[in-house]
């Protein structure tokens, strides 16, 4: 996490109504990319993807939950908020997607459609920091704001709406990243030199998020490799944001084996060949 992260989480949790604000106009938009992302992998593998009008409960419930977390301090301070809002984004996907499958008459390439002129559409996050406790969901308000997308006169020479998204079976790294950058492009009018850089590392955060779920899911239905499935729960308990103390309980170990245990599993979790491979895939 980077200073400025610090002084914001410093803020959030001090009530400043205002660093919520902050927070969302600084992460708005690359939720938004992951959310569009997602549903063109889902139609490139012919599998459901979410109705139009649910993608702004879905946006609601990601912030959401990113503001309780961090109010709750249920956030690893060693985690860049990129990364976490990545776990956050991948996690309330995969809910809905769950969801999704089991009614009927799923939607199918829907449109995303530009996004409205209208003023309210554009309010500050409305969150009350010092009530959040004491409120259910359904109580804590977060705007559902579709990010400005550019004119068509804005928009670069290349500029293609791109219509499957890459599988990593059949494309290599450089068409993977030129079909990113075309999607993203979407959503920024101009790439600064500041702005593209944490753009793209928050994406690799999130592949990188994904790698560790992906073999996780995979070791949990081998179990043959026991210790490196349960260094990977421990880490990504760690991740959610439980703290040493709280993975201490769940492992049975005292708190400085507990504390050894974690940086000898991210040590031999970074060796472990299958993440290192996919983690390998993603780097930019």
């Amino acid at each position: 996490m980077n200073d400025d992260e610090t002084l914001l989480l410093v803020e959030i949790r001090n009530g400043k109504r205002e660093a919520f604000t902050r927070l969302y106009n600084a992460y708005e938009k690359l939720v938004y990319f992951l959310i569009r992302k997602n549903q063109l992998e889902r139609r490139g593998q012919n599998r459901s993807e979410l109705p139009e009008y649910i993608v702004p409960d879905v946006v609601q419930e990601i912030f959401f939950k990113l503001f309780k977390s961090l109010l709750q301090k249920n956030f690893a301070p060693e985690c860049k908020v990129s990364t976490w809002l990545g776990y956050i984004t991948n996690s309330v996907l995969a809910d809905y997607g769950r969801a999704q499958n089991k009614q009927k008459g799923l939607v199918t390439n829907w449109k995303w459609s530009e996004p409205a002129d209208s003023q309210e559409e554009s309010q500050a996050v409305n969150v009350q920091p010092e009530a959040v406790d004491n409120k259910d969901d359904s109580q804590i308000e977060i705007p559902a704001v579709d990010p400005e997308l550019p004119a068509a006169e804005d928009r670069p020479e290349d500029f293609s709406e791109p219509t499957l998204a890459p599988s990593s079976e059949s494309l290599s790294k450089e068409e993977k990243k030129h079909f990113e950058k075309t999607l993203a492009k979407q959503y920024w009018r101009v790439f600064d030199d500041d702005e593209e850089e944490k753009f793209w590392q928050a994406l690799e955060d999130f592949e990188k998020q994904r790698c560790v779920e992906r073999v996780f899911t995979l070791l949990q239905r081998d179990r043959s490799k026991v210790s490196v499935l349960k260094c990977l729960e421990a880490l990504m308990w760690r991740a959610q944001g439980d703290s040493v103390e709280e993975i201490m309980a769940k492992i049975g170990r005292t708190y400085e084996a507990t504390r050894k245990y974690l940086s000898e599993c991210g040590k031999k979790l970074r060796e472990y060949g299958p993440i290192r491979q996919c983690w390998e895939e993603h780097r930019r």
